[in-house]
């Protein structure tokens, strides 16, 4: 009789110790999943940031000739309306892959243009090496996502093509160097 509640005690210290077991591997690959979907979100948002600034590039050549080649709004990257060919310097408007929001921060020019954009997010961005964003900011010396600016500069072509001085050409458009950042 007595070896059979012995028997009884192992056999719950062992059920104990394989279910402490399975909560400590559910609570790794729970962990895992987490890194994972940080590592896959900060994927897209380098992509998604790269479309940004290559569409805002391609607005301000197509509207060089203007006062304001900046778009004023995400949105006027879309189409320009007015033209007789569409030009369309970005498919969609993503929405921010960190936040999962379509709230993004808007680095502004001095004349109100957006001139680059970022997210709102206050995480730590996980990689840390290698990859450079656009304006000299690289992900080292980003401490948040919103250190991260896609700033859309002007191509070197139409930077050294505007404002010669000869007859006819627009004046000279210098990149904006004093943001201000839409909060």
């Amino acid at each position: 009789m007595r070896t059979a509640r012995a028997c009884n005690g192992f056999t719950y210290l062992g059920l104990l110790f394989i279910i402490t077991l399975m909560g400590l591997v559910a609570a790794l690959a729970g962990s895992t999943w987490r890194f994972t979907a940080q590592r896959e979100r900060e994927r897209e948002l380098l992509f998604v940031g790269r479309e940004y600034q290559r569409a805002i590039g391609c607005h301000v050549k197509a509207h060089a000739a203007q006062p304001q080649p900046y778009p004023t709004s995400l949105a006027q990257m879309l189409a320009s309306p007015g033209e007789l060919t569409v030009r369309r310097c970005l498919r969609r408007l993503y929405p921010d892959p960190i936040t999962g929001s379509d709230d993004w921060g808007l680095v502004r020019t001095p004349q109100g243009g957006i001139s680059g954009v970022y997210s709102r997010s206050t995480l730590a961005p996980l990689r840390q090496r290698g990859v450079y964003v656009g304006d000299g900011i690289a992900l080292s010396t980003a401490k948040t996502y919103q250190d991260l600016k896609f700033m859309g500069t002007l191509p070197t072509s139409v930077a050294n093509g505007l404002g010669g001085s000869s007859e006819g050409e627009p004046p000279r458009l210098a990149p904006p160097t004093d943001y201000g950042i839409e909060r």
